[in-house]
This record gives C-alpha cells, sequence and structure tokens, in this order.
C-alpha cells in the first residue's frame, strides 16, 4: 500500500509518522502533501537502505484546497492508505487491512467509522420510476456513539481509510463522464476548503452508484450497481496522538453542511450510502 499524510505543523511529529509506519512491510511509500510556506526537507531525510519504504514530499503550498488534498501524483500501488497524521497503526494492523481491503477492492476500509441520518428526502417520483430532486439535502453525520444505537455505520471518515488507488487518482484528473460533477465539486470545495476532506467518500459513492460509465482506465470495467458497503476494523493499538494536523476539526453544524452541500453537487441520495452492520471486524483475528 501507499500511505498519504498531510504534513504537521511540526517536523518532529512528522519523523515520528514516518519512523512508525515506514518499517511496515505492507508499506512501499508513504507520501507527504507539504502544505507549508517553507521549503520540505529533501526525500533522502528519511532514506533507510532495505529497513524502510519509500518516502517523497509533495509540495502543495499555494494550491487550491481540491488541488493540495487531491494532487496529481502518481501511485505505484493498488491501495492508498489516507491517514491523518496524529493517527498511528501497527505494522500487524496494516498487514491485517491491506487483506482485509483485498478481499473486496470496491470496498474502503477505515477505522472510523460514521452514520449519516437523513432528514427527508430530497426527491420524489415523477412517473415511470424517475426520482427528481425537490429541495436540498439534509442530513446529519452521527459520531461513534450515537451511531451504536441504530446498529450500523454507512460512512467511513479519511482520517484512516484503506481504498483502491484508481479513486484517489479519479478525483486528482479529468474523468470523462464524470467530469461534470468533479468542476462543480472541486469549485465548491475551492470555496469551502473546510470541507475538503469529506468530499473524497461521496466522490467514491458518486463513481461507484454510475458503475459501467466510467470511460477511464483508472476506473474498474465492471464497477458494482451499487457502492460496497464501508468495511469496519477495529485496531488494536490504534491511537490518536497530541499533533497538531494542519485538517481544522469541524463542529458538527460544519460537516453537516459540508455533506448536504457535496451530496446535491453529486446527487447522491440514501440509497446510494448502504449500511454496514456495527460489527467490527478485529485485526486481531483471521479473515
Amino acid at each position: 500500500m501507499t500511505i498519504r499524510v498531510v504534513a504537521p505543523k511540526h517536523f518532529k511529529d512528522l519523523n515520528q509518522f514516518v519512523l512508525q509506519h515506514s518499517i511496515c512491510q505492507a508499506v512501499h511509500e508513504i507520501q507527504i502533501l507539504w502544505p507549508h510556506e517553507q521549503p520540505h526537507p529533501e526525500d533522502s531525510i528519511f532514506k533507510y537502505p532495505h529497513t524502510h519504504s519509500k518516502v517523497r514530499f509533495v509540495p502543495t503550498h499555494g494550491r487550491g484546497a481540491w488541488e493540495s488534498r487531491y494532487p496529481e501524483v502518481k501511485v505505484e500501488t493498488d491501495s492508498v492508505l489516507l491517514l491523518d497524521a496524529d493517527v498511528f497503526i501497527p505494522c500487524k494492523s496494516l498487514a491485517f487491512s491491506q487483506t482485509v481491503w483485498r478481499s473486496s477492492r470496491e470496498a474502503c476500509v477505515g477505522f472510523f467509522p460514521r452514520f449519516l441520518k437523513w432528514r427527508g428526502s430530497p426527491r420524489q417520483e415523477t412517473g415511470g420510476g424517475t426520482e427528481t430532486r425537490t429541495g436540498r439535502s439534509r442530513v446529519s453525520l452521527l459520531s461513534l456513539s450515537n451511531q451504536e444505537a441504530h446498529g450500523s455505520y454507512s460512512f467511513m471518515l479519511p482520517a484512516g481509510m484503506l481504498l483502491n488507488t484508481y479513486y484517489i487518482t479519479g478525483i486528482s484528473e479529468k474523468t470523462g463522464k464524470f467530469e461534470s460533477a468533479q468542476v462543480k465539486a472541486r469549485d465548491y470545495v475551492n470555496t469551502h476548503p473546510q470541507c475538503k476532506d469529506l468530499v473524497l467518500p461521496l466522490w467514491i459513492n458518486y463513481v461507484s452508484s454510475r458503475g459501467g460509465e466510467a470511460t477511464l482506465a483508472q476506473f474498474p470495467p465492471a464497477s458494482p450497481a451499487s457502492p460496497a458497503p464501508p468495511v469496519w476494523i477495529d485496531v488494536p493499538g490504534l491511537s490518536v496522538r497530541n499533533v497538531q494536523i494542519d485538517a481544522k476539526k469541524l463542529t458538527p453544524e460544519e460537516s453537516d453542511a459540508c455533506l448536504s452541500d457535496l451530496i446535491d453537487i453529486f446527487d447522491l441520495s440514501e440509497s446510494n450510502f448502504p449500511s454496514a452492520t456495527f460489527k467490527s471486524t478485529i485485526a486481531a483475528t483471521h479473515w
């Protein structure tokens, strides 16, 4: 896998993150998105021949919110793990996550599940099975404690999410029939930068729910007719440390507004977010 992380404010925290994850056999490369004004160090600062994965800096300072979060960067592996710089995962759990993902390559495998609660339907049927949108979507992102009452989850936060590489490359490039919605989403995120981390899961559901429309090679020739439910892994040893990361923590109201707007841009509905049973796959058991 390739790990992609946004560099935290302090280099000592980045150094700790790289040293923790670059020794894992499941990790081929760590890509560090560098949003800071000062120049990034040389890639060779993390070079440890034969014992650590490759490390590459990707400068993103001065770019729009969309381009800085989803730059066009070559990925040499089939999967990409998005991690916040304050999330640390043991090597054994990373290897297990890769095994789980390989069994369902269309699904997002992650560590921070949430539940999308729909408040009223923005669609109505107009005849012949055709639905039209009648108003703005209203959704809420329930926290882990609140969603347990629902017994399921339908959304995976990209603070720790393993996904197929074609999704992360597809959101970065012009993508044929998907381009119109992609441009609208990009313009929205560039004017609402606080929403940049929430757009990717919606993009994945958008592309997956329109299987067969893809025309470019980075998308699979036979995508499913509907998105695969996300897979939550309960990771022993996962820790969220006190690290100053670049991302701003959104209030519930801000995250709900971002999701509602982006869901309308991608023309998604509740049926595009299949729920998974709220029962974790423990990373200490056989998959």
